[in-house]
């Protein structure tokens, strides 16, 4: 959407509505938790969908995202426009929130990796729990980039964004991963075009947690 788009306005109500409905529903009481736990920040993602939740632990943080899913699970949050389940996920590494109009989310994602690169195994298991995985393409040993990069296409927009936004700058060993959307090169009738993802109601508004 550009930036005199009309439905920009209403996606950053939305997501402000989100962020006020997680603070009050999404979000277990604190005495729930077997140690304090205390709510820091909600960042919305108004681009991608979704919200980072901020917060403070004084036990295992595992155990505190533990908790969160097992709140949303009995509860069933489901978005008014969506209709999906509201999900939690744990961030591993620095989330990437940005308005460029030219970063068009996509079921595809570049990994980049800035060191060794990891084997395939090690990136559907990493990266499977987001959503189903359609293809992973490995790192092409004859490429001359500076940087190794790997694709995983996602059966849906909103597993990518998922994993876009948990594990930009996560660690692994002597690799940081750096992700991003690619478009999908899709060949029909001996011609090469370039399929690009559409903005989807359904999933472009879509509602998950990341935690933080």
């Amino acid at each position: 959407m550009g930036r005199w788009d009309l439905r920009w306005l209403f996606v950053r109500k939305y997501a402000g509505d989100r962020k006020a409905e997680a603070e009050k529903e999404l979000l277990p009481p604190d005495s729930v938790y077997p140690h304090a736990f205390t709510l820091t920040r909600v960042q919305p993602n108004p681009k991608e969908g979704g919200m980072l939740v901020h917060f403070s632990y004084s036990g295992d943080i595992q155990e505190a995202v533990n908790v969160i899913r097992e709140h949303l699970e009995d509860h069933e949050f489901r978005p008014l426009l969506t209709w999906g389940k509201v999900r939690a996920f744990l961030v591993k590494g620095r989330p990437f929130v940005e308005d460029i109009v030219r970063s068009v989310p996509a079921s595809r994602l570049k990994v980049e990796f800035n060191g060794p690169e990891l084997s395939t195994e090690i990136l559907y298991k990493e990266f499977r729990p987001f959503g189903k995985i359609v293809e992973i393409i490995p790192a092409n040993p004859l490429s001359k980039d500076t940087l190794k990069s790997a694709s995983i296409y996602f059966s849906r927009l909103r597993g990518a964004t998922s994993a876009r936004n948990c594990m930009h700058g996560a660690k692994f060993g002597n690799t940081e991963l750096s992700l991003g959307y690619e478009s999908q090169m899709v060949k029909k009738r001996e011609e090469i075009c370039f399929k690009s993802e559409i903005f989807k109601k359904n999933d472009f508004i879509c509602f998950h947690l990341f935690l933080f």
